[in-house]
């Protein structure tokens, strides 16, 4: 049934693709999603203030609006309700349900550098509750459960909260809201790019975890004792620096602690 609903709908978006504008095959993307399981693809929204919405619905939340040229990772194609939504993560990390009719096809969308990229970025989550929720934790924020660190983790970081096991380290803010810097995960439950607390890492899965993230442009990796590095760079006052950082921790092989964290500009 899905199938059938699929192609027809298809077939006629299609023939106004042409007449209009371009828009996402859905079929296509099925297929696509199959070719590297968990490793979202790239697409472009097409218009102007597209809504993400927190349900694949028309009546529900808005979490954020998109315009043409932002980029949504597309993680699952969900048809509703007489439409096609795609399920996935903006540019800046948060999760929601776009009309496939506002986005197109990424050109670089099939090759695997940028299927990995789409895959490393958003599963780097800064969100509380998109973090929680990705580890099917139920948590909800309270300022009052915040800590004040003695010994910073990372850089202008001087307060962290918890989720499960694992914790959010940033600053809080005079209104009880938090700037997030980081996450120190501790907790198993879900991958970061193929990557998960308690997994073994052999030296071929490091070796191929390298190679894709020297395609995306991250440096790396840096080995002390247990700890595995990478970092990426940007131009900062006309010098490349370190802006972002990923981090494994893990004895004898077993990962015990993933860290990824940006590093503010002073």
């Amino acid at each position: 049934m899905k199938r059938t609903f699929i192609a027809g709908l298809t077939a006629g978006l299609t023939m106004m693709a042409n007449i209009a504008f371009a828009e996402i095959d859905p079929s296509y993307f099925q297929t696509a999603l199959k070719d590297y399981p968990g490793w979202p693809i790239t697409t472009t929204c097409t218009h102007s203030d597209v809504n993400v919405r927190v349900a694949p619905n028309t009546y529900c939340d808005v979490v954020e609006i998109l315009q043409p040229g932002e980029l949504f990772y597309i993680k699952e194609i969900i048809p509703k309700d007489n439409h096609i939504w795609c399920s996935g993560f903006t540019a800046r990390g948060t999760k929601g349900f776009v009309s496939h009719k506002f986005l197109d096809r990424n050109s670089r969308a099939e090759i695997k550098s940028e299927r990995f990229r789409a895959a490393f970025n958003t599963s780097r989550i800064l969100n509380g509750s998109t973090l929680a929720a990705e580890m099917g934790i139920p948590w909800e924020y309270n300022p009052k459960k915040v800590e004040t660190l003695k010994q910073e983790q990372f850089s202008y970081a001087p307060h962290r909260y918890k989720i499960g096991k694992s914790w959010v380290h940033g600053e809080k803010q005079p209104d009880g809201g938090f700037w997030p810097i980081g996450v120190v995960m501790l907790d198993s439950g879900y991958q970061i790019a193929g990557l998960e607390v308690g997994d073994y890492l052999s030296q071929q899965n490091l070796e191929d975890f390298s190679k894709n993230m020297s395609l995306i442009g991250w440096d790396g990796p840096y080995k002390y004792e247990d700890e595995i590095a990478w970092y990426y760079e940007d131009v900062v006052d006309r010098q490349p620096r370190p802006i972002q950082g990923f981090k494994i921790i893990a004895p004898h092989n077993t990962i015990q602690e993933i860290r990824y964290y940006n590093i503010p500009i002073d």
